[in-house]
């Protein structure tokens, strides 16, 4: 909410000062942008587009752009597999890449200050991993613990690598790769935005953007069927240690800066 207020401020401010700039005479502008999901500061999202005004105070606009997001944890703290000393427990882990194309009508609402709305048609990467810990028993507590050393113990092999390039040591868990699912992407987007230019050419613009997306499950490659563990081999069934991915709906927020030049 503190990033929505500020951005109205912003605006506000930015169309009093605008009073006394020049007026933009460019009539095609070329943007490169750059900003943060506001869900997830730590999550970035680029673009580039291209407009051009075919009205008083209207323009079309295209541009490409690219964001990621990790997204729901598929499988959280599942029991892989259990013995009286062990006991393994997996988490499925997913992230996303996706390429996005758009097209749609941009507004000028006021003097600098403008409302868009857009078609969004793209292709979604889906990557998944699974992250195995264990849990000892320990016969004083009687109760299962977790412990960092258990699961290297029990089946050293994975933790040399075995020539299996997809699985790493990291803080004494099991890791691995399991490939990716394919999504196509469709919906909208609408958004506001203020620019402030830069002499007679460049505009510099700072733009709040939500959109809904549909992400339709297409297919998966290389998804991993066979798990396999020194001393014992998993057939996992699928439905209970991989979880296989589905289509989603996600609304997404973000604040993008962008930089744009004028002809």
């Amino acid at each position: 909410m503190k990033i929505q207020i500020f951005f109205l401020l912003f605006l506000f401010n930015l169309n009093s000062f605008a009073q006394e700039a020049p007026e933009i005479i460019p009539q095609n502008f070329i943007s490169l942008s750059a900003g943060l999901q506001t869900a997830d500061f730590q999550k970035p999202v680029f673009g580039i587009s291209y407009r051009f005004t075919f009205k008083e105070n209207w323009w079309f606009k295209t541009g490409l752009s690219y964001n990621s997001f990790s997204g729901e944890n598929l499988m959280t703290d599942s029991l892989l597999y259990a013995s009286n000393s062990i006991q393994i427990i997996r988490n499925q882990e997913q992230y996303n890449r996706s390429y996005l194309v758009s097209a749609g009508i941009q507004y000028n609402l006021a003097r600098y200050v403008n409302f868009s709305m857009d078609l969004i048609l793209g292709y979604n990467q889906n990557h998944q991993s699974f992250n195995d810990r264990a849990k000892a028993y320990d016969s004083l507590e009687g109760a299962w613990i977790w412990n960092t050393d258990a699961l290297s113990k029990e089946y050293p092999d994975l933790f040399t690598n075995n020539g299996d390039q997809t699985s790493v040591s990291f803080n004494n868990a099991y890791n691995a790769y399991l490939g990716h699912a394919t999504y196509l992407v469709t919906g909208g987007a609408v958004s506001i935005g203020g620019c402030l230019p830069v002499g007679k050419r460049w505009e510099f613009g700072l733009t709040y953007s939500s959109s809904f997306l549909r992400y339709a499950y297409l297919n998966n490659r290389s998804l991993a069927t066979e798990l396999n563990y020194e001393g014992m081999t998993v057939y996992p069934n699928i439905e209970n240690i991989i979880t296989e991915p589905s289509s989603f709906n996600l609304w997404n927020h973000s604040l993008s800066l962008s930089l744009a030049f004028g002809f």
